[in-house]
């Protein structure tokens, strides 16, 4: 009786522990889970947080690249306002300079035949002067067919107005032309032509650019262009002359030095 009593009283603690301990390996794991699912919790919120930033940014970059736009419009709006009334007030100065004289000599210059005609033959006498190919000519008239086909698509393109037809009480000495005012087709093909033979001859270029520069001068005396008009078609012009003088430059450039 005693021994089993003594049994009993042995296996007693064993069996009542496991009672206590099992209940904390619950808590525990409850723990366990709520830490995990507060680092899931955690997690997705910066992952969220971060897709939010991103969204954001996008945003905000968009806004700059818009801001950034318009200020670029702006600017070139006010440069381009800026550049027009100089090129009506320095076309309210011209009459100051009026002469029959410089009228008639400008009438002239600003004849068809002289704007290219002209100074193509003047690169074909360059040519046959210095017994060469006719590398002048060529060049000079593939200059001007050039800018001749160049100007036209951009006179549809800005369709801007003679001064006379912008400005009224300015008048003109000659008839207006019907198509657009910029950029100035004679100053354009004067350019090419004379910058085409320029290269090619360099003892001839102060007379071509000083006749092309003469001829632009006066289509603004006349009145039928503005300053910047005919700038616009002299740039075009001598691009398009240097590239025609330089190709034909390069074909013959195995051969013989060119008498100049």
């Amino acid at each position: 009786m005693q021994r089993a009593v003594a049994a009993h009283e042995d296996h007693s603690p064993a069996g009542g522990g496991a009672g206590p301990q099992r209940l904390e390996e619950i808590v525990l794991g409850g723990r366990h889970d709520r830490i995990g699912l507060r680092a899931v919790l955690l997690g997705a919120r910066r992952q969220v947080g971060r897709r939010a930033q991103r969204v954001l940014d996008a945003a905000r970059a968009r806004v700059d690249h818009k801001k950034q736009a318009r200020r670029t419009d702006t600017f070139r709006l006010v440069v381009i306002a800026e550049l027009t009334e100089l090129d009506r007030g320095l076309m309210q100065a011209i009459p100051v300079f009026e002469t029959p004289l410089l009228t008639s000599l400008c009438v002239l210059l600003s004849a068809w035949w002289v704007k290219g005609p002209l100074l193509v033959g003047l690169g074909f006498a360059c040519d046959v002067g210095r017994r060469r190919p006719p590398l002048a000519f060529i060049a000079a008239l593939v200059a001007t067919l050039s800018a001749s086909l160049v100007v036209s698509p951009l006179k549809e393109l800005f369709d801007r107005d003679r001064p006379p037809e912008a400005d009224p009480g300015l008048g003109s000495l000659v008839p207006i032309p019907g198509n657009a005012s910029f950029p100035s087709g004679h100053s354009a093909t004067a350019f090419a032509a004379a910058t085409a033979v320029a290269i090619i001859s360099p003892r001839m270029r102060p007379y071509a650019l000083g006749l092309a520069a003469a001829v632009a001068l006066s289509r603004v005396y006349l009145r039928v262009h503005f300053p910047l008009d005919v700038l616009a078609g002299g740039l075009i012009g001598a691009a398009l002359g240097a590239l025609a003088a330089l190709m034909a430059l390069r074909l013959v450039r195995r051969g013989p030095p060119l008498p100049a």
